[in-house]
């Protein structure tokens, strides 16, 4: 490079450009840590989840069924807001 194309407004150029590319690198390196973390803790909230999609789709089955008997044998479990994994527990 000559000695006279190096001006302080390139510089400041090059300087943004070099600050926005490491802001980048550093946001995906936060976002695969993330992915990372999920994969790893996925059956902590994925089985109890797939067991409540099960209680539910029974659920809806046994009450448009006509069969009384089997809507006094369905699950005993109280249904609460905690039921379900929160997106509190996944972040």
């Amino acid at each position: 490079m000559y000695e006279g194309t190096h001006t302080p407004v390139v510089s400041k150029v090059l300087f943004d450009k070099v600050q926005k590319v490491l802001a980048l690198m550093s946001d995906k390196k936060s976002v695969q840590e993330r992915i990372l973390l999920l994969e790893r803790n996925a059956a902590a909230w994925l089985e109890p989840m797939r067991k409540w999609l099960n209680e539910a789709s029974m659920l809806d089955e046994i009450a448009k069924s006509k069969d009384y008997t089997s809507k006094k044998k369905s699950p005993s479990k109280k249904s609460s807001a905690r039921t379900s994994p929160s997106t509190r527990d996944l972040w």
